[in-house]
């Protein structure tokens, strides 16, 4: 059985529009995340700071310390999904990455 110069085309045209298919849906279905930093140290002394200027009971305290870090793992678990993003801690990060700690503040009304 020989293959005419119609059919090898014909094969040759199909295993092209499949690869470069491939491509297209692997570039836009698996992008790499992109990698964002928060100072997770300020963000906590700030709130640490806000918290003991209030006269709370050791009861009140731990309960606003625990809401703001449900507040803040949700908030960054938010932010990471919506943005195919990597959140590292600022500290381990030397440069190139983008500091999200200003947005993370201002999302959480803790930016006083």
């Amino acid at each position: 059985m020989t293959l005419e110069l119609k059919d090898f085309l014909i094969i040759v045209v199909s295993v092209l529009l499949s690869c470069m298919i491939t491509v297209i849906i692997m570039r836009k279905v698996f992008t790499p995340p992109h990698i964002a930093t928060v100072d997770i140290q300020a963000l906590i002394g700030r709130t640490s700071s806000r918290l003991g200027l209030q006269d709370l009971s050791e009861a009140e305290l731990k309960a606003q310390v625990n809401a703001f870090t449900d507040r803040l793992k949700a908030e960054l678990k938010r932010l990471a999904l919506q943005n195919n993003l990597l959140i590292l801690n600022a500290q381990g990060v030397l440069e190139g990455a983008q500091d999200l700690t200003p947005l993370i503040e201002d999302h959480l009304g803790d930016s006083k």
